[in-house]
Parts: C-alpha cells; sequence; structure tokens
C-alpha cells in the first residue's frame, strides 16, 4: 500500500506573494492596463491562470490573457533567479521528515508547467518531491481530477492533502485524502472550514502526518 502526501505549491510550500505581487504590478503596467490593489491581487492566487486573468482583466481587455500569462512566467522566473522568495519556515525539515515516514510527495498546483519546472527548484525543494502536477498539464481538468489522477498513477490508497485554498480542500475530501488548510498562506479560515485539521505554521505537519 502507496501513501503520500499531496501539497499545493504557492502558499503551502512558500509564500509566493513576495514574487507573484510585484510581477502582477509589472504585468499590468506594460500592458498599460489599470493598477490593482495588493489584497485583490493576493486574492486570486491558488487559481488557475486563466480564471486569475477573467478576475483581473478589464472585459474589453481579456484578448490580452495569452500575453500577460507570458510575461507573468518570464517576471516571477527572474524574481526567483535574482533570489526573491524563500520556502517557509520548517518547509525542508518536515518533508524530509514526512518521506522518512514513508511517504510519497507530490505537488499538485493549479500553475503552469514552465513555473511549476522553475518554482521548486529555485526554493531549493525539487529534491523533496517524488512528482509534479499542474492544471497547466491537464487541459479542462480540475485540481479533483488531478489528484485522483495522481492517485491512480502512483497507486496511492491513504495520505493527505495539504493547501491554503478551497481548491485543496475539495480535492482531498473528494478523493478521500485527510485535508490539511493552512491558515499561513491565501486562504481564509472560513474557505477552509471543512478541512480535517487547520495549521498555523508548515511544521505542525510533523504530529499530523504519521
Amino acid at each position: 500500500m502507496n501513501k503520500a502526501a499531496i501539497f499545493d505549491l504557492d502558499g503551502t510550500l512558500w509564500d509566493a506573494t513576495t514574487v507573484a505581487l510585484p510581477a502582477f504590478r509589472s504585468v499590468l503596467a506594460r500592458l498599460k492596463l489599470p493598477a490593482v490593489s495588493d489584497s485583490r491581487l493576493a486574492l486570486t492566487l491558488g487559481y488557475p491562470l486563466p480564471e486569475i486573468w477573467r478576475m483581473l482583466l478589464p472585459s474589453d481587455q481579456l484578448h490580452l490573457a495569452d500575453e500577460a500569462d507570458k510575461l507573468m512566467e518570464e517576471t516571477e522566473a527572474a524574481l526567483l533567479a535574482a533570489g526573491h522568495g524563500a520556502p517557509f519556515v520548517e518547509v525542508v525539515d518536515t518533508l524530509l521528515l514526512i518521506r522518512q515516514r514513508g511517504f510519497l510527495t507530490f505537488i499538485c498546483s493549479n500553475c503552469q508547467p514552465h513555473y511549476l519546472s522553475f518554482t521548486p527548484d529555485r526554493l531549493g525543494l525539487a529534491y523533496l518531491f517524488d512528482a509534479r502536477y499542474c492544471a497547466g498539464q491537464f487541459q479542462g481538468l480540475t485540481k479533483v481530477e488531478i489528484v485522483a489522477l495522481i492517485k491512480e498513477r502512483h497507486a496511492i490508497e491513504c495520505g493527505f492533502m495539504v493547501g491554503d485554498r478551497f481548491h485543496d480542500v475539495e480535492a482531498g475530501l473528494a478523493n478521500g485524502l485527510t485535508t490539511v488548510g493552512c491558515l499561513f498562506g491565501t486562504g481564509t479560515r472560513e474557505e477552509l472550514k471543512q478541512a480535517h485539521h487547520l495549521i498555523d505554521s508548515f511544521g505542525e505537519l510533523k504530529r499530523l502526518v504519521t
């Protein structure tokens, strides 16, 4: 029997706002679009990019979404390469312990493939995961369906789904996993209320994932 711990990426393994917010501001400025408050930008984190641009772009500027995608990817990659962004406290130690306890570990994010390829590498986390999955690899699939695919591909029979947005809780519950909501990310306590456990720091997983 394989057991797994599946993790969201942004807002779960690291504070993505440190890179995403300045990148969003830069992209909107380069496209000569109106500025958006940081609080509104932060609320979009965790959604698939096509949904994010529908939330942020004026209705008569939605044709700019593809260009915005490209600029966002380039800007975030440059910021990460310049040393911006870091894992949350205790992420590395906690993941090492979880793996020592016999869990396979995966990333499942609503991001795009290139972002998924460079972000864990830049954060120094890539070696801690058996595989990475994202919405951009499976057009039209929800996180619920992608987690189901992970379970099938890796013969997972039990485990945990850890994330900071309602998508993560939904995906875990729908797939029979124990769900952990991260209150230190972007999501609110209200949207995470259906999770089996709520944690205030990543290190709290050490007592849960056994």
